[in-house]
């Protein structure tokens, strides 16, 4: 309800969520700490007689599973606590795919910033919709369960937001903090562009078109990115900054409270948050100041004058 309608290209009325050790085997001995958790592959909803003989024909996508001997091994509480955010996230991708390819041919998937961005929004939604029970708010252990992934890769983005694109290019590796850019990005864009509390009006207006990217967005929205982009990057900085008054509402994220959230998550797991807010800007206060630098995509350095 929150992204439409995915697709029933089989006429079973079902969709499919094969848990299998092919996934694990994708992550190698995963020793380096990134593991893939599932996938969905578009090519599924396509037919084998239109040039796809890899096709399942069927809506379904992929989880791994628990696995103790050789490859890529997790255990069962693992998988028990990754599995439900990872079906929420892939049902995103297989919705966004029936959207902007099936409902509406001719028209390619959503560009991979905006559909990384909307999926993960999809965990935080499931995370506050499937609660453990009234008044539980951020509190929830179910909302922990479901964003604490999120909040790592924003923090990883939010050390240092130059490094990072926000609007990805095609040869981009998908990393996490990518995740964490375009997760904070669509939280803003809900926050401060949609008619519920929710945030799922726009984002199903955003699954529901033609449009793709950038063009999507500003169609969503009636604003331009040029203007938004600034006004996340600065949010990112000044979100429940003490001592300050934002002129704009544009300026913070009601929907969290960042600064509380990283002190606590520092105080209780500094080996994943390695201090109390991410995001420090340089300052012209110290004297002469330079920077040379690479400008990604959405992205760029924060400097206090």
């Amino acid at each position: 309800t929150a992204f439409g309608r995915e697709s029933d290209i089989d006429a079973n009325g079902k969709v499919i969520f094969l848990l299998t050790d092919a996934v694990n085997d994708l992550s190698g001995s995963c020793t380096g700490g990134s593991i893939i958790l599932g996938f969905f592959y578009g090519g599924d909803l396509l037919p084998r007689t239109g040039g796809n003989p890899g096709s399942n024909e069927a809506e379904i996508f992929y989880g791994l599973v628990p696995n103790t001997t050789g490859g890529c091994a997790v255990s069962l509480n693992f998988v028990k606590q990754q599995i439900a955010p990872v079906f929420i996230h892939e049902f995103q991708h297989m919705i966004s795919y029936n959207q902007h390819v099936l409902v509406r041919p001719g028209v390619s998937g959503e560009e991979v910033w905006l559909n990384e961005g909307l999926s993960h929004f999809a965990e935080e939604l499931g995370g506050r919709l499937l609660g453990d029970g009234p008044g539980q708010g951020l509190a929830s252990s179910r909302l922990v369960q479901f964003m604490i992934p999120n909040l790592l890769n924003a923090n990883d983005y939010l050390l240092d937001p130059e490094a990072h694109f926000l609007i990805t290019p095609d040869n981009s590796t998908g990393t996490l903090e990518e995740r964490g850019a375009n997760w904070l990005f669509v939280r803003w864009l809900a926050d401060h562009f949609a008619a519920d509390t929710l945030g799922t009006s726009l984002t199903r207006q955003l699954v529901g078109t033609t449009l793709l990217g950038s063009a999507n967005v500003q169609a969503a929205t009636g604003a331009t990115m040029s203007t938004m982009v600034p006004l996340w990057q600065l949010a990112n900085y000044l979100d429940n900054l003490p001592a300050f008054t934002p002129a704009d509402e544009k300026l913070q994220y009601p929907s969290w409270d960042f600064r509380y959230i990283y002190d606590t998550l520092n105080a209780q797991r500094p080996d994943l948050v390695s201090r109390p807010y991410p995001l420090r800007p340089d300052s012209t206060t110290t004297g002469t100041y330079g920077r040379t630098g690479t400008l990604r995509g959405g992205s760029g350095r924060h400097l206090r004058i």
